[in-house]
């Protein structure tokens, strides 16, 4: 029933608690011109149990138009100015002195003219919402007891939209064919083949993570998932294969990548951490499947800061969600393009279709550009499409000229990983570096980059567990821990040498599923009276054992404690503590005692045999006649005359 305005004044009642719920669910505008009719359909209900009497919906708006990204969000704020009742005509619920029951609701339309609502300027969105007024004893003094708002967009040219569909992915990949769990594999036939579905339609632009493309083909290849201590073959390989076939017919041209994995860029520009970045860089370029593709950088929850502008540096385009000056290509004080998306809304949300609407006219002929990272998203812009919206692929809007100097929303903050969790990752590059040495022909090392670059993704933030759990899974396969259970060293606990050098064989165990070149090195507790240098560098085939040879040299008698590790070819210790301790014997100048003996039993042997053959020359010598009187008598000191 639409009355006079005599119960309604044209200013704002005072300000009550809601008793009543009210909801808007259509706008529609007819005819041409000034005349042009709005209608705003609605429901009003009481879900609280309120007494209230004499419902009365009444359209209020603002002459004001929105003028700013930052004004238009404020409209979804209850504090948020109203405007003026319009002063003409409302719609009567329920007579003066009649209740509106509890549980009771009601359907309404309010009508009214632009030229009623004072809406005069096109490519404008303008405030304008309904006011539930009523009373608590069934007199004349109305109050305000509910209300809803929205915004009326005017559109004047067509504004160019581009849709940006993101396929990316929380991470799931330790090394080539070695998955974490099946999660993307989930992921393929469900939330990322709507993505892709949507990444097809007419006019659309997409957006690819290379660690996804990575990660898919990967897939496709045939692969095993972890499951504690065992692995079991994967069960997605027909899916990927037909996934990355349907990506592989986009048009390439409206595509582009981000840096790999979506790292925390804020976190670790904060950290100043410059690690992050080039793993991420060398990663991206690691996927030369997607090597022609743009390369747009996506900040921590879509949050550009100065500080990351810094840290990124101003060649790669930072795609930012928190931009308030309307347009989707601007640029940066340091000329570093930035993409200005808008924020998406739900797509069963009538205010929220609103709002999205009204996003579009304000970016006007700079165009709008629309972040559709989740298949609700794609639902949401496809509500969201008006017949005065062109679209605009990604290849043309980064070709276009920039619209002007970006202004960020600094007061938004996003959550990002702490200093130690970077550092967690940092410590994961020392045992790759180890890894490197230990296993030269190894393709885990060639993929550290993303492996590591994984391991800071976006994804993780706020998920502690999951992510303290994917760290831990990387220190399993490479970690020192994992490298001191696959690789082994036994030896006999007790060596006796019995010469100054000696030769003492050792056994290194593999239990990797790569061969390894390693060395032996072994201390001891007096080394200035055994040295024992390192042994040759030996390669251990994966999973079998090798004898390595080490050499002591002695230089003084007695017992010597040695300790036992095996290393990398450069001398990198595998393990904190010693794989084995052997106690060494040294009895190398025993056995010159011994030369010396049986050197000296032959000189006593040697002088008894001389003394006894003079003897005996001496006596055959004193049996023979002298041959005449003048011949000298040989006297022998000690005989006797007779």
């Amino acid at each position: 029933m639409v009355a006079g305005t005599t119960l309604i004044a044209s200013a704002p009642p005072a300000t009550a608690a809601p008793q009543v719920s009210v909801e808007l669910t259509a706008i529609t505008i007819t005819g041409e011109g000034p005349e042009a009719e709005v209608a705003l359909t609605g429901r009003v209900s009481n879900p609280t149990g309120s007494v209230v009497y004499g419902i009365r919906m009444a359209m209020w708006r603002s002459r004001y138009p929105v003028e700013s990204l930052a004004g238009l969000r404020d409209q979804t704020a209850i504090t948020a100015p109203r405007g003026l009742i319009l002063p003409r005509g409302y719609v009567k619920i329920t007579e003066q002195d009649e209740a509106f029951a509890p549980g009771a609701s009601a359907d309404f339309t309010l009508r009214a003219s632009l030229a009623d609502l004072g809406f005069d300027q096109t490519g404008k969105a303008y405030p304008i919402g309904a006011w539930a007024l009523g009373t608590s004893d069934g007199s004349t003094a109305f109050d305000s007891v509910g209300e809803a708002r929205t915004v009326l967009t005017l559109p004047g040219d067509p504004i160019p939209v581009t849709r940006l569909v993101v396929l990316t992915a929380t991470p799931t990949k330790l090394a080539t064919g070695l998955f974490r769990n099946e999660d993307l594999r989930a992921e393929l036939t469900g939330r990322l083949d709507a993505l892709l579905t949507a990444a097809a339609e007419p006019g659309a632009s997409w957006l690819i993570d290379p660690a996804l493309y990575d990660e898919v083909s990967d897939l496709a290849n045939g692969y095993q998932v972890q499951d504690g201590d065992t692995l079991h073959a994967g069960t997605g390989q027909a899916i990927a294969t037909a996934w990355l076939q349907r990506f592989r017919a986009l048009d390439q041209a409206a595509g582009a990548r981000t840096l790999f994995g979506n790292p925390d860029l804020n976190g670790a520009a904060a950290a100043g951490d410059e690690e992050v970045l080039a793993r991420a860089r060398t990663a991206t370029e690691q996927v030369t499947a997607l090597a022609g593709l743009p390369l747009i950088a996506i900040p921590t929850a879509g949050v550009s800061t100065q500080a990351v502008g810094s840290y990124l540096g101003p060649q790669t385009p930072l795609l930012a969600t928190n931009v308030v000056t309307p347009g989707a290509h601007q640029s940066a004080a340091s000329g570093q393009v930035i993409l200005a998306a808008s924020q998406p809304h739900a797509a069963q949300d009538f205010a929220g279709r609103q709002l999205a609407l009204a996003e579009s006219v304000l970016a006007g002929p700079a165009g709008e550009l629309r972040l559709l990272r989740e298949p609700a998203d794609v639902a949401a812009d496809h509500a969201a499409t008006a017949p005065w919206q062109r679209p605009l692929r990604l290849d043309a809007l980064l070709a276009a000229p920039t619209s002007g100097i970006a202004e960020l929303d600094t007061e938004i903050t996003p959550e990002t990983f702490s200093r130690w969790q970077f550092e967690a990752v940092a410590d994961l590059e020392q045992a790759v570096a180890s890894y490197r040495q230990l296993s030269p022909d190894s393709t885990i090392p060639d993929e550290a980059a993303g492996l590591l670059t994984r391991a800071v993704s976006q994804a993780w933030i706020g998920q502690g567990k999951a992510h303290a759990a994917l760290i831990e899974a990387i220190d399993d396969l490479i970690g020192p821990q994992a490298l001191e259970q696959a690789v082994h060293l036994d030896a006999s606990p007790r060596f006796v040498m019995s010469a100054r050098t000696s030769q003492f064989p050792v056994t290194v165990t593999n239990n990797l599923s790569e061969p390894i070149r390693v060395k032996v090195l072994v201390e001891t507790d007096n080394p200035q009276r055994l040295r024992i240098p390192d042994s040759d560098v030996t390669t251990v085939p994966a999973g079998q054992s090798q004898t390595i040879t080490i050499r002591p040299e002695a230089t003084a008698n007695g017992v010597a404690i040695a300790q036992a590790w095996v290393a990398t070819e450069s001398g990198r210790r595998l393990q904190v503590e010693p794989n084995a301790q052997i106690t060494i014997e040294m009895t190398e100048l025993g056995f010159v005692g011994w030369v010396i003996v049986i050197a000296s039993g032959a000189v006593v042997l040697g002088a008894t045999a001389l003394r006894i053959w003079q003897v005996r020359r001496k006596s055959k010598r004193s049996d023979q006649p002298a041959e005449s009187a003048d011949e000298p008598t040989v006297v022998i000191p000690g005989a006797g005359d007779d």
